[in-house]
């Protein structure tokens, strides 16, 4: 039997009870990650409900109304999943993230390309003998992509922090590794604004055994111009990247603050063109996923994550509206029964935005679409016969 959970009084105003549109079949998928599109919404994961082997990457196509349009798997006999998509040039989209089915190695970074109905193009293969995964992917001014990860096929450390700069037809143009002797991954990639790119992650320390917020800029070629890192005493991970004004906002996830090694707290970063920190806030009890951006909007940010606890607890999905400092505008939780997790967040077109996440309200775990107004209040999607 059901039960709704006990919400504490000064916590009630931040909670909202809503019904998520759902996707999915019959056992699992998870998603990672979602676009605008014309006339509706694409998000991407996997699925272990359809597909051709265990786990394939799955593309759900959702019309502006809510309503289904298509679904697509992609993948071979073992395991595939998507964290990334972006617009293809052209027409289409890229997916990015991971194969074991295909390639190199034990696993690889997998990019497939797909056209607007979501059929298949052509995929590649990047990495080693080891393992590589994709986290973020995202075009790139003169043509072709730039996306990120991790890779342990290269130097011999236990993971590199990964870049791979690739054709518009996927033909690798180069690659490159950073980090140290411990775990090193790149969660998020962009183009800056001056030239190069900048990627955010998270870099390892073999002695503490703890981890730092990674930023590294590169010039066009890869080749590293700075990195800087920063955190507190426990773990400290960048999920996510944007430019701003001037330099760019870190979204990332902290033991190190709050939380006081118990669990998650939400951070918020912005660093100078250099990555000189500017402000730092943190929302307690809270996490964001790996390839999770920030959203700039009216002068400020919008933040997609999970409302978690410094413990066992149910989980929700969230949205944090901040200013240009920081500064909290609103604070949304949205609660169905069941697990539910933010993933990312776009702008709807319309004043709002579209947050879409995992739930397990009605299975073991399906996609999820929730639009909200610009004030993080639920719209309804799908129309009523």
């Amino acid at each position: 039997i059901y039960k709704e959970p006990e919400i504490k009084p000064e916590m009630r105003e931040y909670f909202r009870q809503v019904v998520f549109d759902t996707y999915g079949g019959a056992y699992t998928e998870n998603c990672r990650s979602i676009i605008k599109t014309e006339g509706g919404y694409m998000l991407v994961g996997d699925t272990v409900s359809t597909g051709a082997g265990k786990t394939d990457m799955y593309l759900a196509k959702i019309e502006a109304d809510g309503n289904l349009a298509f679904t697509r798997t992609y993948g071979g006999r073992a395991d595939e999943s998507a964290t990334a998509i972006c617009r293809r040039r052209g027409g289409g989209y890229i997916l990015a993230g991971g194969t074991d089915s295909f390639g190199y190695g034990e696993a690889d970074a997998y990019i497939v390309a797909v056209d607007d109905r979501g059929d298949f193009m052509w995929e590649r293969f990047y990495g080693g003998v080891n393992y590589d995964y994709l986290y973020s992917v995202s075009p790139v001014k003169e043509g072709g992509y730039i996306a990120a990860g991790y890779s342990s096929s290269f130097s011999g450390n236990n993971s590199d922090a990964y870049l791979l700069r690739i054709a518009e037809n996927g033909d690798k143009l180069w690659e490159k590794v950073f980090g140290g002797d411990s775990w090193d991954t790149f969660y998020s990639v962009v183009e800056a604004a001056g030239g190069g790119f900048t990627a955010a992650g998270y870099t390892g320390n073999t002695v503490t055994r703890r981890s730092d917020m990674y930023v590294v800029h590169t010039d066009a070629k890869g080749n590293s111009v700075w990195s800087r890192t920063y955190g507190g005493g426990r773990e400290d991970q960048a999920t996510g990247i944007i430019n701003t004004d001037g330099g760019y906002l870190i979204t990332a996830k902290s033991s190190s603050y709050i939380a006081g090694g118990f669990g998650w707290d939400i951070v918020a970063k912005k660093i100078d063109s250099k990555g000189n920190s500017l402000w730092t806030m943190v929302f307690p009890a809270a996490v964001t996923e790996p390839g999770s951006r920030a959203l700039e909007a009216d002068g400020g940010y919008v933040i997609a994550g999970t409302k978690t606890c410094y413990g066992i607890c149910r989980t929700d999905a969230l949205l944090i509206k901040v200013d240009a400092e920081g500064n909290t505008k609103w604070f949304k939780v949205y609660s169905e029964r069941g697990n539910n997790s933010g993933a990312a967040v776009v702008k709807d077109g319309e004043g709002g935005y579209a947050l879409a996440g995992t739930t397990s309200s009605r299975g073991r775990g399906d996609f999820f679409l929730l639009r909200v107004d610009g004030e993080g209040e639920e719209r309804k999607l799908k129309t009523e016969n």
